[in-house]
């Protein structure tokens, strides 16, 4: 009786342990976005896990790297208006 008791109490403990780490465990992401066109980037954004992250003036060949809270599965939405005035969007 006393062995299954220790047994039991263990596994308690282990479930609020295992519950207390995810709980407090802060889950972020990172994201690069790398201007790959000929053309300057003047306004632009970047949308996931609900939260929008704005930029502007990325020239070509330059990146700009934003940190987020990820809050389940998500999709990137991508907003680009270029110096010619041509507008992009797309979801990755």
């Amino acid at each position: 009786m006393r062995k299954y008791l220790i047994i039991v109490i263990t596994i308690l403990l282990v479930l609020f342990f295992v519950f207390f780490l995810k709980l407090f465990k802060s889950n972020y992401g990172t994201f690069s976005l790398v201007n790959k066109a000929t053309q300057e980037i003047v306004r632009g954004s970047v949308e996931v896990c609900r939260q929008k992250f704005d930029f502007t003036n990325l020239k070509p060949n330059e990146s700009v790297s934003f940190s987020f809270k990820i809050s389940g599965d998500s999709h990137y939405t991508v907003i680009a208006e270029f110096i010619s005035g041509r507008k992009l969007k797309k979801e990755v």
